[in-house]
């Protein structure tokens, strides 16, 4: 029991380092050299958003077409495989719905985190 303890503990230490590193990182790049670094940074941001924007949808199509093929392979299969079988459709299912939630917020997302308006693609390179 006081090992699940720890290892709890040894989490949520690393999850508050991740976090206070990626929000430090952020400030320490305004502070010093700032145009160039800010710069980087903005670039960086840009090419994550583009990326998600474009690598989401089709990820997403490819994640529904695996539920179905594995979902339907697993009526062929005894009760229990059929059992794992509809679970693992139903995560990949899950997964693609998440992406095209992910696709359809993120020029609300980027638009509200800019704090500028206009149109969204100015901030991400996107086509």
């Amino acid at each position: 029991m006081l090992v699940l303890d720890v290892n709890k503990i040894i989490n949520k230490i690393n999850i508050l380092v991740l976090v206070l590193s990626l929000f430090l990182g952020i400030i320490f790049a305004q502070g010093s050299q700032s145009s160039q670094n800010l710069q980087q940074l903005t670039d960086a941001m840009r090419n994550i958003c583009g990326d998600v924007y474009n690598l989401l949808p089709p990820v997403a199509m490819l994640l529904v077409i695996a539920g179905a093929v594995t979902y339907a392979a697993g009526q062929f299969a005894g009760a229990e495989m059929r059992a794992r079988a509809t679970g693992w459709a139903t995560a990949m299912i899950i997964g693609a719905l998440f992406a095209f939630v992910i696709v359809l917020l993120l020029p609300s997302v980027v638009v509200a985190l800019t704090g500028k308006g206009g149109d969204w693609k100015q901030y991400c390179n996107v086509p």
